[in-house]
């Protein structure tokens, strides 16, 4: 990849053909340099130890072709440091604007969702470069629908195990789901489920739900889906003080069961240290009473009706009706799902469901193209 430099001071200036100029730092050039002597060549791993580089380290002297640079160092023993302008690219110190959410996030509504990503179960479970696919689908828009699937027990966890390993919680690695008078759980009645996220009390919430309709021949129940990302950032847009209070407002929830008694705080929307949406947690019957001052809890309830509306409105919710064999992943940190109201006395109903990391889906990207191009931290890093 082309470009044009100059030094600056203490840094480098790389001006791209895009437009995009970029400040790279001497110590964070220093620190990030790829020699065998500074990172191990087979485990990639830092050998250089950051704390030991001199915070005033210089440049003698930066020499470079129009798609490479090389810097040699001021400090003992003298060193040189290479680098390619597509690795100086992909690993740009520029901060992204915050309040936004990562360009691989394609953002959706009920109209501009034409369809949902669906594929056919071998063609995910019996092929390599159909699970890519999967995985890419589901990265970029959090859903994506596995079609005849076979009703049998426990072929969700040996989907997931097949994508990577199965993300264990208080219930049952294997959940079965049927309609219970006797329910535990709001899932387990034939009431109406408004869009939430699982598990928002825990402290890392598993990333991807995997819901296997084994039978769904109960009149109503339709599924219902809702872009969270989408709908926070048309809060941003529409409120930015509602926004801002459900961004740094901690909110209680609280799920236990005969193996466990989880509680955890965290803001319903919650950013990562640049501003960018990482995770939304919106469970209405999980939330554990405000503890918060009294004086902002009106503050707190009218921000998070007006997100209410937002998550729950005909414009962005997608309502559809799930066949029997069909399986339904979600981005659990991004889309919020739930249900219709449903008779169980007019047909069978029995869902499974297991849960695993969104780690693992993207790990399944990053493996693939690393085979494609080659073990360098040049690749997109696929945030």
């Amino acid at each position: 990849m082309d470009f044009e430099y100059r030094q600056q001071g203490s840094s480098i200036l790389i001006s791209w053909p895009d437009g995009q100029t970029n400040n790279y730092p001497f110590i964070w050039l220093r620190d990030n340099c790829q020699c065998p002597a500074c990172f191990h060549p087979s485990t990639h791993e830092r050998l250089l130890f950051t704390a030991d580089i001199d915070p005033d380290i210089t440049a003698l002297s930066v020499t470079g072709g129009a798609d490479e640079i090389t810097l040699h160092w001021d400090e003992a023993g003298g060193h040189e440091s290479h680098f390619t302008g597509e690795w100086l690219y992909h690993n740009s110190t520029a901060a992204p604007k915050g309040g936004t959410v990562r360009e691989s996030a394609v953002l959706w509504t009920a109209e501009s969702l034409h369809e949902i990503p669906t594929f056919d179960y071998m063609e995910v479970a019996g092929d390599e470069a159909g699970m890519l696919r999967w995985c890419a689908a589901l990265r970029a828009f959090g859903i994506a629908r596995i079609r005849d699937v076979p009703r049998a027990d426990g072929t969700v966890v040996a989907f997931a195990e097949q994508v990577g390993y199965v993300h264990d919680t208080i219930y049952d690695r294997l959940h079965n789901v049927y309609s219970d008078p006797n329910a535990y759980n709001l899932a387990s009645t034939s009431e109406e489920l408004k869009p939430h996220t699982d598990m928002p009390n825990y402290f890392s919430p598993p990333g991807v739900q995997l819901l296997h309709f084994i039978d769904n021949e109960a009149e109503g129940g339709e599924t219902t889906l809702v872009d969270g990302y989408a709908c926070a950032l048309q809060l941003k847009e529409e409120d930015p003080a509602a926004y801002e209070i459900l961004a740094s407002t901690d909110v209680g929830f609280r799920l236990a069961s005969s193996k466990g008694d989880i509680i955890g705080q965290s803001p319903l929307i919650e950013l990562n240290n640049r501003g960018f949406i990482s995770t939304i947690r919106y469970s209405n019957q999980l939330m554990l009473p405000l503890l918060i001052p009294g004086e902002e809890v009106k503050g707190f309830y009218d921000a998070y009706r007006t997100f209410s509306r937002l998550l729950n409105s005909a414009d962005n919710l997608v309502k559809f009706k799930t066949r029997s064999g069909d399986m339904i992943a979600t981005h659990n940190h991004r889309v919020l799902h739930g249900r219709a109201e449903f008779k169980p006395a007019s047909g069978a109903r029995h869902l499974q469901l297991a849960y695993l990391d969104f780690d693992l889906v993207m790990s399944r990207l990053r493996q693939q193209q690393v085979a494609e191009i080659g073990a360098d931290w040049s690749v997109e890093r696929f945030y």
